[in-house]
């Protein structure tokens, strides 16, 4: 199987060159050594054979890393290059058997948005996987007096309908002027300094970003890692009460600001709230937590929503597709 892959190696794994290249780890989950002359690896789904391993042997729940660099390199015993490279915005990928058909992983129709040095794998037993987090796909609304009293707490449910909403990519926020000390810019994908600085009212910012589990009953522990400037109160699917929050007002509306200036050295520093008395909350499939993003007043230069869902899943044999950060090639995980 497919048990790990980078799609974007900066800094990770280097291969026999010394070229940091796309890699996809191989992983013999049986009992017995196997020999992967024959099996292919493609990125077309209509080509399963693009390039075919050499002979291979694989020993029994042993890994092999084979970079993923357009080298074309197939010599038996000497490090593996496909003839493709991964693409960091996803896309199609497959290990397939011999007989051309049989595809032992497939990412269809593809593999969601990679992040750079973040590998995507399968967990193993009492494995942290992060399940949402940067460059990972949401929703998002700068409520204003139109919006605003109109939605209430509406937009906090599960259930709610945020297609109208504007798409963009974790994290969320902006920085006014030239300095950036603490590499702010570097944190955030999504800029909203156009709908929120200098404006009257609209220093609250809306966000919902889903995150998938594939059996509620594997997840041991659920956290919530933030970085943020001002202020935040997380909802999960449709709680009443935030589930964690920081410099956020008791009462909350469309109009509300954070309750104090959070300095940027501690913003930025991981917040992490251990959420696992919310477990129960949790569903097999789709989740939702509903962020309320807050800053301190119109004139702030700077402003920033970073969440993070991560899980630790329970030794059951599971396999949960999820963030790896470090990333782990090679390792039994």
């Amino acid at each position: 199987v497919i048990s790990e892959f980078m799609a974007q190696n900066n800094n990770t794994l280097a291969d026999e060159d010394g070229a940091y290249s796309d890699w996809i780890e191989i992983r013999n989950t049986g009992n017995s050594a196997i020999n992967l002359a024959g099996w292919s690896l493609s990125d077309l789904s209509t080509d399963l054979q693009q390039w075919t391993f050499p002979d291979t042997p694989l020993a029994a729940n042993a890994t092999l890393i084979v970079f993923a660099s357009g080298k074309d390199r197939k010599l038996s015993g000497q490090p593996l290059h496909t003839n493709f490279s991964l693409v960091a915005a996803g896309e199609y990928l497959a290990l397939t058997a011999p007989d051309g058909i049989t595809k032992a992983t497939e990412f269809s129709p593809a593999y969601p948005a990679q992040s750079t040095d973040v590998s995507y794998g399968a967990a193993q037993p009492s494995t942290w996987v992060q399940l949402a987090g940067k460059s990972s796909s949401f929703r998002y609304l700068v409520p204003d007096a139109t919006s605003g009293p109109a939605l209430g707490t509406s937009w906090r449910a599960a259930s709610f309908n945020d297609s109208t909403w504007t798409q963009g990519t974790l994290a969320i926020g902006f920085k006014n002027g030239a300095a950036d000390a603490l590499g702010m810019r570097s944190i955030f994908e999504t800029n909203v300094q156009s709908l929120m600085y200098n404006l009257a009212s609209r220093q609250s910012c809306y966000l919902r970003v889903p995150f998938t589990i594939s059996n509620v009953a594997n997840v041991l522990e659920l956290e919530l890692r933030t970085q943020y400037d001002d202020g935040y109160a997380t909802f999960l699917n449709g709680s009443s009460n935030p589930v964690d929050a920081a410099n956020a007002p008791t009462s909350l509306t469309w109009q509300s600001v954070a309750t104090a200036t959070e300095t940027d050295g501690n913003g930025l520093s991981m917040k992490i709230a251990n959420l696992s008395a919310q477990i129960g909350n949790l569903v097999t499939g789709s989740n939702v937590l509903a962020i309320h993003g807050l800053n301190i007043n119109q004139s702030s230069s700077d402003f920033l929503c970073a969440p993070q869902v991560w899980v630790r899943l329970a030794n059951t044999g599971a396999t949960q597709w999820g963030y790896f950060e470090p990333a782990t090639p090679g390792d039994r995980k």
